[in-house]
């Protein structure tokens, strides 16, 4: 729980500093508010279907997802250096 916190008031100070800086990008207005309303439907789904699995499943999940992530960062620093 505390993770998302920390992830929250990071992602504050990262749009922050992009804003200060005048480096926001360029978004048509559909677009923004699809992204937006998927955010809020993707967090309402997922606590819904967090309260219905037990923790162990959770942290098994996280760790594939986190898993699945780095190999697609690695993927791309090689496709791009």
């Amino acid at each position: 729980m505390y993770s998302i916190y920390i992830i929250m008031f990071s992602q504050i100070s990262s749009l922050f500093v992009t804003v200060v800086r005048g480096k926001t990008p360029v978004f048509e207005l559909p677009t923004l508010l699809l992204m937006i309303g998927c955010g809020i439907l993707g967090g309402l789904v997922g606590s819904k279907i967090n309260k219905k699995i037990d923790n162990k499943t959770v942290d098994h999940l996280f760790i594939g997802l986190m898993a699945i992530i780095i190999v697609i960062n690695i993927f791309n620093i090689y496709r791009y250096s």
